[in-house]
């Protein structure tokens, strides 16, 4: 009988990411694109910026930042959502926002 071998110990998170900040942008376009992008809080390692984007109700791309800072991560935040609302924006796709900021 072999022996078994030991195994790493693993530490569980005692509480869920918290979102602080959230907006929902979508386009007007045939597709119907959206951009949805939203702050969470973490008790152990900072702050995550997340993004979310695709058509319709389909993802098709998910990305993620990590921050040590909240003020940095909050500055990330705002500058992302002025360049996606700038109306003067290089791309053909304009956005506008479909749920307003949380948090």
């Amino acid at each position: 009988m072999k022996a078994s071998k030991p195994q790493a110990p693993f530490q569980l998170k005692m509480f869920e990411p918290t979102v602080f900040k959230k907006i929902d942008l979508v386009a007007k376009s045939p597709k119907n694109a959206f951009y949805r992008l939203w702050l969470e809080t973490h008790i152990d390692d900072g702050y995550t910026l997340k993004k979310e984007s695709g058509t319709g109700s389909k993802v098709l791309d998910r990305r993620q930042w990590l921050f040590k800072s909240r003020k940095i991560a909050e500055k990330n935040f705002d500058r992302r959502v002025r360049d996606k609302l700038n109306p003067d924006r290089k791309s053909p796709r304009k956005y506008k926002i479909q749920k307003p900021v949380k948090g």
